[in-house]
């Protein structure tokens, strides 16, 4: 049976989608994570704090070393990519344990495995797209639809985008990007958001990528299908309130 729980450690604040029999496994996995990443910090803060990547080494745990080659790639710092890099943990967790369907949100990062189709809501704020939702396929590779926003929620953005959205296999990775592209969304122009969106639907790694910036909204590549919902029920990305229909 599928279950919604909610995990809370520090400023790291998960909804999941999974069987009760493994939320233990994915919890420690989540501990693990944050605390390898804490370990860091501890041992060099200027690693909590730059925008500047940080190359990774050989010897950092997993969680650091997939932030790091994140932040790397997409030119951004590795605390870009932590949420996605804990999402990682914990869907790479329910999968050791056989979890053939795991839905991990982290703050508007998700990362998961699916053997069924589910929607997830897009919330993008006080915008013209307010019952929009991706209508994502099954995989039974570990994926990851991560975003970032320029007015919603906590997160540092550059940009002003309502929200922008990158789906790649990699969850680290598509989190350092989706900063990334909302670095670069800084105008209401859709010559600029194009722009900004191939050249990040371009980068190795980025399956596809979409922004949405006052009413516009610009994709580049390959993402879910778009359909439309009930607003009431788009709580998503950005907010870790997401409603998931399979």
């Amino acid at each position: 049976m599928i279950l919604r729980r909610r995990l809370d450690v520090g400023d790291t604040h998960i909804e999941a989608l999974l069987s009760e029999d493994v939320f233990h496994a994915v919890s420690e996995a989540v501990f693990e994570a944050r605390e390898e990443i804490e370990g860091r910090i501890a041992e060099d803060p200027f690693f909590g704090i730059t925008y500047e990547p940080v190359e990774p080494s050989p010897n950092d745990p997993r969680a650091v070393r997939d932030m790091c080659a994140a932040s790397v790639a997409a030119g951004v710092g590795p605390m870009a990519a932590v949420a996605g890099a804990i999402a990682n943990a914990a869907v790479l967790a329910a999968v050791r344990e056989g979890c053939r369907f795991a839905v991990i949100d982290n703050g508007g990062d998700i990362a998961y495995v699916a053997d069924r189709h589910f929607t997830v809501g897009i919330h993008a704020g006080d915008s013209r797209f307010p019952g929009m939702a991706l209508s994502v396929p099954p995989s039974t590779e570990i994926r990851s639809i991560c975003s970032s926003s320029g007015s919603i929620g906590h997160s540092v953005s550059l940009g002003g985008s309502r929200i922008s959205t990158v789906i790649s296999k990699d969850p680290a990775l598509a989190d350092a990007f989706a900063t990334a592209l909302g670095n670069v969304s800084v105008s209401e122009d859709r010559e600029s958001l194009s722009a900004a969106v191939e050249g990040i639907s371009g980068r190795d790694g980025v399956e596809g990528c979409f922004t949405i910036f006052g009413d516009l909204f610009v994709s580049a590549g390959e993402i879910p299908e778009i359909v439309e919902v009930d607003s009431t029920d788009v709580r998503c990305c950005c907010q870790n309130r997401f409603r998931v229909r399979f």
